[in-house]
């Protein structure tokens, strides 16, 4: 290692002369060039952006339907298509030295909510209620008009991505929006017929349909986060599984993106939300005697679920079979051996509130991941500034 030392510089005389020159009167120097701000990297790219107004978004299935962000009620925080957490009704948060306690600085609205109503609403709305316990949150103070400590049962490195959930979100203004906004519209069995009629917006994971866009030269196809991951639930005392997965479980896992699903996928990566969940306040001792697992109610058939089960299925060294997965009453695929069943079900890559989406599952349940997949969103060219969020969904850009 070279030693540190300091070391007089001789500078010739001619180079001394010409600074002094260029300080006292002479050619002033250049200004240094201002630095560039860094690009959005979540706003779409659809070229020079139109004028506000109505965008028409393509309903192919019912998951499509929340393709586009609410503009009211507005979540606490937004989080980016990187998992960044934004400023929304809170401007501003900050923890305090355990970092259990978070203090939210509320914007300043049209309709002016204050900390203590927003306090009284969430103890009073049962969707709020339970988020509120489900996330281990131990008291809500409001310290003036726009201030609000949350105070959890643990600490957090960075603010907690519950703030994110809609079911905190605040209605923060009562007037007809007039930037712009999202049009559903229920199109037929193929949407390139809509991508024809001029549908601003279609979201899709379909191989062929995406292909086919790309040969437009009127809308762009833009890759959404990887949003879904799909884990195989084994419930207590459930046996049959245990050569299903290989000791080489990340090999394994690649093969499955490949091999078993259509639409796009990648090998699922850590860290994993439900690893965290840890003791849910509202989870069950497990049972033998019921075993099952409750979807939830939005749950709808799955194909890329169906076919992870089928794939598991052929690959095991053991007779197995699969029910379920593309029937709305039974939308998640169940895997039956001798001993057992185990589930193949999707679940948002990212658990806002992780005891929220395990809670049908049966308690003491064994979760192994598999794949991730996103989805992709066609784009009419020229529309108004749109940028993606953490779980895909699109939202307007709000210009002064």
């Amino acid at each position: 290692m070279v030693p540190r030392t300091i070391r007089s510089v001789r500078w010739p005389t001619a180079v001394l002369v010409a600074w002094l020159a260029a300080g006292c009167g002479g050619r002033p120097p250049e200004d240094a060039p201002e630095p560039v701000a860094a690009a959005d990297p979540c706003l779409l790219p659809t070229g020079e952006p139109g004028e506000p107004r109505e965008l028409v978004v393509a309903v192919v299935r019912p998951e499509d339907t929340s393709a586009v962000a609410r503009r009211q009620p507005e979540p606490l925080v937004r989080l980016d298509c990187s998992g960044v957490a934004r400023p929304a009704a809170a401007e501003s948060w900050s923890a305090d030295a355990t970092r259990r306690s978070w203090t939210l600085v509320l914007a300043r609205t049209a309709l002016d909510v204050t900390a203590g109503a927003a306090a009284a609403e969430w103890r009073t709305r049962p969707g709020s209620a339970t988020t509120l316990r489900q996330s281990g949150v131990v008291a809500v103070t409001p310290l003036d008009d726009r201030r609000l400590v949350v105070s959890l049962g643990r600490p957090f490195d960075s603010l907690p991505i519950l703030f994110a959930d809609p079911s905190l979100a605040l209605v923060t203004d009562s007037l007809p929006h007039t930037g712009t906004r999202f049009l559903l519209r229920p199109v037929g069995a193929d949407p390139r017929d809509a991508l024809d009629a001029g549908v601003d917006i279609l979201p899709s994971d379909d191989p062929e349909l995406l292909e086919y866009a790309r040969t437009r030269s009127d809308v762009v196809v833009h890759p959404l986060p990887w949003a879904r991951t799909y884990v195989l639930v084994i419930p207590p005392e459930q046996g049959g599984f245990d050569d299903l997965i290989p000791p080489d479980s990340a090999a394994f896992r690649a093969g499955l993106a490949r091999d078993a699903v259509r639409v796009e996928a990648r090998a699922a990566e850590g860290p994993y939300w439900w690893e965290d969940a840890g003791t849910c306040p509202d989870s069950e001792p497990p049972s033998a005697s019921a075993p099952g697992l409750r979807p939830p109610a939005h749950a709808w058939a799955d194909p890329a679920a169906r076919a992870l089960a089928e794939r598991l299925v052929a690959l095991s060294s053991r007779p197995l079979r699969v029910i379920g997965g593309l029937h709305p009453r039974l939308p998640v695929p169940a895997v039956h051996s001798g001993q057992g069943v185990a589930y193949v079900v999707g679940v948002p890559r990212v658990g806002l509130v992780p005891c929220r989406e395990v809670v049908g599952w049966p308690a003491g349940s064994s979760v192994v991941p598999l794949v991730e997949t996103r989805r992709s969103v066609v784009v009419r060219r020229g529309v108004p500034l749109l940028t993606v969020e953490f779980d895909g969904r699109l939202r307007p850009v709000e210009t002064p």
